[in-house]
């Protein structure tokens, strides 16, 4: 039985959910049923600090697109509940070798790699009681003691293998299954990896690294030329912050600060070093644009410090060679040149995915839960193909064929009769279906 997916992405400022349920011959295996978003509230750098203010986030986004549904969900379907973990709850480490010896078949099966997987969750939840296992995914193949791609049929007699843990602490993931009584995760799954599912290209044999350049977030996802991931860590630092620099220095408010932050361009091109900008409710404020862009670059410079310190750190810097960045903080003037100066890359591209069928900014901007839904469908493949919300069929039932009772049957009395015709027609039933001056307006 198809399950019904909800797949939410909690965000600092924004969240947004995807309803779908599983379909092998719809992109990212997912037949789209909803998408929306709303406000985020009682979230700070990745972290639940008002569980009152999620539940009535998380409430929105679910009862939302519930009511947004063309036709009503049948009362038999089963549903699915997915959520994104951020910050410093994000834990990645890489296993040591684990050996299997498959001299019996002498090729590697499917059940080898499932034995090895259930072996490595089996020595996490004996070693680290207070932390809950989210992915097991492998980072390395051996064969013999020779390194190998595709570890499938591969012929030998002992088959090796290392794989990545990412875990949250127990305590974490157990506020996130509190804050909503009726509703238990199945699933949580680290932004960055999720987004990389969606936005990245397949088998192009570089190093990629994937940025998550959120409101109160960075997250980072780091590939090998095989295209597996090999590294994963959340930095509870984002965009939010140029913002707070733009209104301090300034002395404006947050608002208008997002809106000059996202208008840098445009502003940079006017004539002369101080702007005037009108807003529409007559409010003015004035910005020296050589004084903006100082402030923008300078906090920046040190957002990106801190990635390419992890990045040092797990050793992935040399090997970097292409830089993919998505998130609400992706298009800040300034943060593409400030990558390509401090991780020596030239090779920096902001995500705009094209894909036939999916409107390219809902990719985007949903690509988390779209990561989130196809990682579920791939890890719990569906047994019993059913359509929930197939097309509705009009049944015609037909007037069964009556014969009336000889009268030796029955009295003859014109009460009985009118009874009897009463019977039959009780018996049928029908079915229905069913130095410059700028405008608000102008910048946008």
């Amino acid at each position: 039985m198809n399950p019904i997916i909800y797949s939410i992405d909690l965000g600092t400022t924004k969240s947004r959910i995807l309803m779908a349920e599983p379909d092998e011959n719809q992109p990212f295996g997912l037949k789209v049923l909803y998408t929306g978003e709303c406000q985020s509230h009682g979230v700070r750098r990745g972290q639940i600090y008002n569980v009152d203010e999620v539940q009535r986030t998380i409430n929105n986004l679910v009862l939302g697109a519930e009511k947004k549904l063309p036709k009503k969900m049948p009362a038999s379907a089963s549903k699915v509940y997915c959520i994104n973990v951020n910050g410093l709850s994000i834990k990645a480490s890489n296993t040591q070798m684990i050996e299997r010896d498959i001299t019996r078949r002498g090729h590697v099966e499917e059940s080898d790699l499932k034995a090895m997987v259930e072996s490595v969750e089996y020595l996490f939840s004996n070693s680290k009681r207070d932390e809950a296992l989210l992915q097991v995914l492998p980072l390395s193949y051996q064969m013999d003691g020779f390194d190998i791609v595709n570890p499938i049929g591969a012929p030998g007699e002992v088959f090796s293998a290392r794989f990545l843990t990412i875990s949250a602490p127990t305590r974490v993931l157990d506020v996130y299954n509190n804050c909503v009584p009726r509703i238990k995760f199945n699933q949580f799954s680290p932004t960055a990896s999720a987004k990389g599912r969606i936005l990245l290209p397949g088998n192009n044999n570089k190093c990629i690294l994937l940025i998550d350049f959120g409101a109160g977030v960075t997250n980072l996802a780091y590939y090998n030329r095989n295209g597996r991931l090999n590294y994963e860590i959340s930095i509870p630092l984002g965009a939010d912050l140029v913002t707070s620099d733009i209104a301090q220095e300034f002395n404006i408010s947050k608002e208008d600060a997002e809106f000059v932050k996202k208008n840098i361009r445009v502003l940079e091109k006017q004539t002369g070093a101080e702007v005037n900008i009108k807003f529409k409710d007559e409010h003015e404020i004035s910005i020296n644009t050589k004084k903006l862009k100082f402030v923008v670059t300078a906090r920046l410079r040190e957002l990106v410090a801190y990635i390419e310190s992890a990045l040092k750190k797990g050793s992935m810097l040399t090997t970097l060679e292409q830089v993919y960045v998505t998130g609400g903080g992706a298009h800040t003037a300034g943060f593409v040149d400030v990558l390509k100066d401090r991780l020596e890359t030239k090779q920096v591209v902001v995500c705009v995915p094209t894909l036939e069928g999916v409107e390219n900014n809902d990719l985007v901007r949903y690509s988390a839960v779209y990561g989130m839904a196809s990682m579920y469908v791939k890890n719990n493949p569906v047994q019993e193909e059913r359509e929930l919300f197939g097309p509705e069929t009009e049944v015609v039932e037909e007037k069964p064929e009556t014969t009336i009772p000889e009268k030796t049957d029955i009295k003859d009395d014109k009460t009985d009769r009118k009874g009897i015709f009463k019977k039959f027609e009780n018996t049928l039933t029908s079915i229905f279906t069913g130095g410059g001056e700028v405008s608000e307006d102008n910048l946008k």
